[in-house]
């Protein structure tokens, strides 16, 4: 979700998908193909936070776990980085 008046780029990001330091829980079978799976995940994440704050974006990545276990916390994320940006 992008809200590009405010330049403000918002990812919510699978624990799984994205590699969450202790909720990724990786599967059994093929581990290899996975951990180079989700470390290219991680370092394209990194490489498009720099391009767009390169650019004068506000990044706001949110874990999936955050957002169903602390809605308000996550949401209230996203307002501040709107409310920064905002003249």
């Amino acid at each position: 979700m992008c809200f590009g008046v405010t330049k403000v780029a918002v990812f919510i990001d699978s624990d799984f998908w994205h590699g969450h330091p202790k909720r990724c829980i990786m599967p059994k079978t093929n581990p290899d193909y996975w951990v180079k799976k989700i470390e290219g995940n991680r370092k394209r994440d990194k490489l498009l936070n720099a391009e767009l704050k390169k650019s004068g974006w506000t990044v706001v990545r949110l874990w999936e776990y955050d957002i169903k276990h602390n809605f308000e916390r996550s949401f209230q994320k996203v307002l501040n980085a709107i409310g920064e940006k905002q003249v």
